[in-house]
């Protein structure tokens, strides 16, 4: 962002982003905060990320530059500003997990950007900023709709593969609990390492066989169940999930649940299928669903969460097969 060149434009862009911060946080608090019996937070990436950002940019820009001469770098620095001080403000203020923030930056940045194009063109061409507060004042005519709107479903699945260097039945026992993960340990992953998002720590049965239930512990107090249903030793498990109102708790990300009405994790499996030269492939698949206004956007942060996830898990199974299979394989020592 350029400097200000006089303390009269220094004063200017400080009361502008005072403004659009108190709107920001005025919005957001409208859109996102729970509502209703449940308390189960709404999901509104319209009104409450796309038409917010949209009118944060338009806001700034008039506030700022009601000429229109600034030019679109600049004023993209301002809105930017003011979107890092709400964000840290709604941390803050809200206890908004870091990881719904991170995942609505590819929505609110060309919002902004929109926002901002929006405001200069009525700004320039009509000499007039009516079109832009008209884009301020989006979000609050487009949310009571949004909220009542039934967005179709898409059912999607991410599989992934590792070859493992034991046989079939070590790499089951490695499978079916995999208790006392080391996070320091697990390989690196950009949803982990980058965004935080919290990391396996446990999965333990509560006995063996068809409709038992392994009980699995994530960092960060996640804790969740999955119900057995295909029970094929050395061959496969099958699963589906259940979660608790506690499952997640509402400081890690209250929007973030996987058996919301918009996002929602259905089943998974494991596949083991042995290789002739001894080795076993292990497939992880889960299957989900997600129900929002751009499921492409549900979909690419579906798949991302979830090969992630399933890269360090597997990476722990890997790990502890092949190292109890080379225990197996050595020499005993012979009798001192």
């Amino acid at each position: 962002m350029d400097a200000p060149k006089s303390p009269l434009i220094g004063l200017r862009f400080l009361l502008a982003l005072i403004v659009v911060v108190i709107y920001g946080l005025a919005i957001y608090a409208l859109a996102w905060l729970p509502r209703g019996g449940d308390g189960s937070p709404a999901t509104v990436l319209i009104s409450g990320a796309l038409l917010l950002s949209a009118g944060i940019g338009s806001l700034m820009t008039v506030l700022v530059d009601p000429r229109a001469e600034k030019p679109f770098r600049q004023l993209l620095g301002y809105a930017m500003t003011a979107l890092v001080v709400i964000a840290v403000l709604i941390i803050v203020i809200f206890a908004e997990g870091i990881i719904c923030l991170i995942m609505a930056v590819p929505i609110l940045v060309p919002g902004i950007m929109l926002g901002i194009a929006f405001a200069a063109a009525s700004l320039q061409w009509w000499q007039s900023s009516h079109g832009a507060f008209m884009v301020v004042a989006l979000p609050l005519l487009v949310l009571p709709l949004e909220i009542r709107m039934d967005w179709p479903d898409y059912q999607g699945h991410v599989s992934t593969e590792v070859i493992i260097a034991a046989p079939a039945d070590m790499v089951w026992a490695n499978t079916v609990e995999i208790p006392a993960i080391d996070p320091a340990t697990l390989p690196f992953t950009p949803s982990h390492d980058l965004m935080f998002f919290p990391q396996p720590v446990d999965a333990r049965l509560d006995r063996h066989g068809p409709g038992a239930t392994r009980f699995l512990t994530w960092s960060k107090g996640i804790h969740f169940r999955e119900h057995i249903t295909e029970w094929d030793r050395n061959r496969r498990l099958g699963w589906t999930f259940g979660f608790d109102p506690d499952s997640i708790p509402a400081e890690i990300d209250s929007h973030l649940r996987p058996d919301s009405e918009t996002s929602r994790l259905l089943r998974g499996d494991y596949v083991l299928e042995p290789m002739a030269d001894g080795r076993t492939r292990l497939v992880l698949t889960t299957y989900y669903e997600v129900s929002l206004p751009w499921n492409g956007y549900g979909r690419f942060w579906a798949n991302r969460l979830l090969t992630d996830f399933h890269t360090v898990v597997l990476d722990v199974v890997k790990t502890r097969s092949e190292a109890s299979s080379q225990a197996a394989a050595a020499p005993l020592s012979p009798p001192a």
